[in-house]
């Protein structure tokens, strides 16, 4: 929601703006890191090192998408485009010199599933990820809401919308950052949870923040029962939660596309 109301996009998500790629890039390097020097602790590499590959995803999306001092939304998405196409590349190559007795664990990794057990310390260190992001969201919650009515509406008013383009990105880097390091870049919740929150509780960022948190988990723990019940049928021990939130989130996408363009040639 963060996003969408920043770059004033209904389609702008982590995922597929190249986000959580960026952070997964940074994970499976902290994790080689880790596995090259024994100073270095996985616990620590992997959650630093994703939320700079968000950080320089971000930065890079961003200026691409910028056509005479404006965001274009299209161009936004084409950006997203070529950064998840770029860091699947490094990942793919990154791949090549991972252990052949960790290529399970990274596989189902980037998928996207919630693992069953987890180092306390990596836990209680993406948790402080998250609670500082979502603090700085929330802090610039007010502002956030009239930054929708544009940008000169909002300087007019008083908002430093350079600060608080920063803060935002800054704050989506470090939450995406801590979920990607746990459970990989499952993909769309992030763009299927905040509209039907818009739809239930309205465009307000200070009670949608909140509501789009709440919703998001329940929904992918509700995914992730899902696919654990499912498996067995289709004869897998285990489904990644990242293929049915694709499934479901793909259409998602065409009919929030094809919405936006039909608005644009009105």
């Amino acid at each position: 929601m963060a996003l969408q109301g920043l770059l004033r996009n209904p389609l702008a998500d982590p995922y597929i703006l190249g986000v959580s790629s960026g952070a997964g890039v940074g994970v499976l390097l902290g994790m080689a890191a880790a596995a090259s020097w024994s100073a270095v602790p996985e616990w620590a590499s992997t959650p630093a090192l994703a939320f700079v590959g968000a950080m320089v995803t971000c930065a890079v999306v961003y200026a691409l998408a910028q056509r005479g001092g404006r965001l274009d939304p299209y161009t936004l998405i084409l950006a997203g485009v070529i950064a998840n196409t770029f860091n699947g590349a490094i990942l793919l190559a990154i791949y090549l010199y991972v252990d052949v007795y960790r290529i399970a664990e990274f596989t189902h990794w980037a998928m996207g599933r919630l693992p069953d057990s987890v180092d306390v310390r990596l836990l209680i260190m993406c948790g402080g990820l998250v609670i500082v992001g979502g603090c700085a969201l929330l802090w610039q919650a007010a502002a956030a809401n009239v930054l929708t009515l544009g940008d000169q509406v909002a300087a007019s008013t008083g908002v430093a919308v350079g600060r608080l383009r920063i803060v935002t990105f800054t704050a989506v880097g470090l939450m995406t950052a801590a979920a990607v390091a746990l459970a990989g870049p499952i993909g769309f919740v992030g763009l299927i949870v905040p509209h039907i929150c818009r739809m239930i509780v309205g465009p307000d960022q200070r009670i949608g923040l909140v509501t789009s948190a709440v919703a998001g988990a329940v929904l992918l723990v509700l995914a992730e029962s899902l696919c654990r019940w499912v498996g067995p049928m289709v004869n897998v021990s285990l489904v990644p939660v990242g293929i049915l939130t694709a499934l479901t989130g793909g259409p998602f996408f065409v009919v929030l596309l094809r919405r936006q363009r039909g608005r644009a040639t009105v």
